[in-house]
This record gives structure tokens, C-alpha cells and sequence, in this order.
């Protein structure tokens, strides 16, 4: 639901009374909205993952297991591990 939020929001870009376009960054190409809502998916799936396994606590209050670690530096350095 978020998600498809996030879409309208960028797809209005271009009326003068939206936020995006009272930001300056309004009149958003067809190329930025998809740029955008892949780097808020990807984001929003790291976040959810180191937050899910603290429990109570935030985030960054526990360190992540080794293994989560090499995870997170499997998938952003993917392009150079291949």
C-alpha cells in the first residue's frame, strides 16, 4: 500500500499544486519513478530485515550475526563477486 502511494505521489509530480513539484523536484520522467521506487523497495527490505531480528530494540543497538553480514555484502557487491 505504501508502495502504490509512493507511485501516485511521483506520477503527480507534474501538476503545479503537488509537493514534489513545490519541492523543485517536480516533473518527474517515466526513468526517475522507476529509480525511485526501486531504491525505496530496496531500502525498505534491509531495513525490515535488520529490524525484524532485534526484537525490542532498535536496529543499530545489536549487532547483526556474522552471517547477516556476509548477506548484506553478498548483495552489494554481487556485481564484483561474479
Amino acid at each position: 500500500m505504501q508502495c502504490l502511494f509512493f507511485v501516485c505521489i511521483c506520477f503527480i509530480s507534474w501538476s503545479p499544486t503537488s509537493a514534489l513539484y513545490k519541492m523543485g523536484i517536480g516533473q518527474l520522467t517515466y526513468g526517475q519513478i522507476t529509480t525511485a521506487i526501486y531504491l525505496k523497495i530496496s531500502i525498505s527490505d534491509f531495513l525490515t530485515l535488520f529490524s525484524a531480528r532485534t526484537g525490542g530494540d532498535w536496529f543499530w543497538h545489536t549487532m547483526p550475526a556474522p552471517g547477516i553480514g556476509n548477506i548484506l555484502f553478498a548483495c552489494i557487491y554481487k556485481d564484483d563477486l561474479t
